[in-house]
């Protein structure tokens, strides 16, 4: 359950683990040909979960925004950390799987949201995503998807100790984000327990495959003391056979940031 001891560690968190400023491109783009559309009124976007960064920028955007996020603590706690604090929103506190809304929005924005629904429930969420769309609406998300060949607990060390090597100025958390989270991940469930992927960073640290600066960096997002999040890795092709089969158009989009080709933007169009 994300609550306000989760919001004081988010503080730490960089993209990929949050929405990039090319995320806020695709989504700036998508907008545009959302406006296209409408004329007597401001576009209506959906956003699942308290993101701020998709909030501020649909104010800056002058949208009519509805956030869904099951936890009031923490988007209460979140929420102190707005650009924009006085932005008007409309609030709904439930599971994005019960939404009703038929027709209502253009554009619907959830970063990461994949990961944290039970597997279960995924393709029941597209369905309700797609029904809450306006014809021509876009949904627009990235997450961590298993589909690279390669990474196991067994040569996670090395992957690491190239990447530092690779990068010494840059921060490790993005480059590390996608190996990091392969190697720890449960092979059988796609489960990913965060507090694992710091046990192999604290090992690697023990072994010397990397230096002290990159287990100060892990140390920041609390996973060794407590800030416990539980994360479903989705295949990838089971994720475009759920997509496919939902929206009519499917489209990637990749950053220019080291670590983007293992994150692309994918925007569905209804």
């Amino acid at each position: 359950m994300w609550d306000a001891t989760i919001a004081k560690y988010w503080r730490s968190y960089v993209p990929p683990c949050r929405p990039s400023r090319f995320d806020l491109d695709i989504c700036s783009q998508a907008l545009r040909e959302c406006r296209a559309a409408i004329s007597d009124r401001y576009p209506r976007v959906l956003i699942l979960g308290s993101t701020n960064e998709y909030r501020d920028w649909a104010f800056e955007e002058r949208c009519d925004v509805t956030v869904v996020d099951n936890s009031r603590s923490f988007h209460k706690a979140i929420s102190e950390d707005r650009r924009y604090k006085n932005a008007a929103e409309t609030v709904i506190y439930e599971s994005w799987g019960d939404m009703k809304f038929y027709s209502e929005y253009d554009l619907a924005l959830g970063d990461l949201i994949v990961g944290n629904v039970a597997p279960s429930q995924i393709e029941r969420l597209l369905l309700t995503i797609h029904r809450s769309l306006r014809a021509g609406g876009c949904f627009i998300t990235k997450s961590f998807f298993h589909g690279r060949n390669g990474i196991t607990s067994d040569n996670i060390y090395k992957i690491l100790h190239e990447i530092e090597i690779s990068y010494p100025c840059h921060d490790p958390f993005p480059i590390m984000a996608y190996p990091l989270t392969i190697a720890a991940m449960d092979r059988k469930t796609h489960m990913l327990d965060f507090a694992n992927m710091f046990e192999i960073i604290n090992q690697a640290y023990q072994a010397g495959f990397v230096s002290a600066r990159v287990l100060k960096r892990y140390q920041e997002f609390g996973w060794h003391v407590g800030a416990k999040i539980t994360f479903y890795v989705m295949p990838v092709d089971m994720w475009r056979t759920y997509v496919d089969g939902v929206f009519t158009k499917v489209s990637t989009h990749t950053g220019p940031y080291e670590w983007s080709q293992d994150f692309p933007v994918y925007l569905m169009k209804k």
